[in-house]
């Protein structure tokens, strides 16, 4: 059960087309962040598959435990760490040990949430900027609810309208969120 079959079997042999000197195929355009991630990850454990599905998982352990730790700190809260930790496992858990475009937004909405949360609390923009551009590239490579982008710039602008000009944070994040969507 542990060898890659169906979309697993696409994302794993668009990574060893580009690991392997090939252009992407039509079927890896529709979603080419992941196999280009995932072929550095087989790159860097010399084709060891095994190896990859444990660097999934753990990359993504501890993007939940950095989240969780944000969390605990903006919320001061261990009841709604420990239920964020709980629905990210449940979540999480049906797609541990694949290799499928899951494992990299998963990762990469964790990494954003931490830099927004950091961000929000700090009241730092360039944190911001840097969870609207990382959670940009975690909706690209596994398309989801894009209509967040627009929400977080508007929460952006309510939270911060005090100490800076909602034009400059609206320019701002927009640019970001191009960049993340040129990129």
């Amino acid at each position: 059960g542990f060898l890659p079959w169906s979309d697993n079997y696409g994302y794993y042999n668009e990574a060893q087309r580009l690991l392997h000197g090939f252009n992407i195929t039509s079927w890896g355009a529709r979603r080419p962040i992941f196999p280009a991630f995932l072929s550095v990850v087989l790159a860097i454990t010399h084709n060891n598959f095994q190896a990859v599905l444990v660097i999934l998982v753990l990359l993504n352990g501890l993007a939940v435990y950095l989240a969780a730790r944000e969390i605990q700190a903006t919320l001061k809260s261990a009841i709604g760490t420990a239920v964020y930790i709980i629905i990210s496992f449940l979540f999480y858990r049906r797609f541990a040990g694949t290799v499928m475009t899951e494992n990299f937004g998963f990762l990469m909405g964790n990494l954003a949430l931490v830099f927004l949360l950091q961000g929000a609390r700090e009241g730092e923009i360039k944190k911001l900027y840097w969870g609207f551009f990382i959670l940009t590239i975690g909706l690209n490579a596994r398309a989801g609810a894009f209509f967040v982008l627009p929400a977080f710039v508007i929460w952006i602008i309510y939270f911060l309208h005090k100490k800076i000009t909602w034009w400059r944070i609206f320019t701002g994040t927009t640019a970001v969120i191009f960049l993340g969507m040129a990129l």
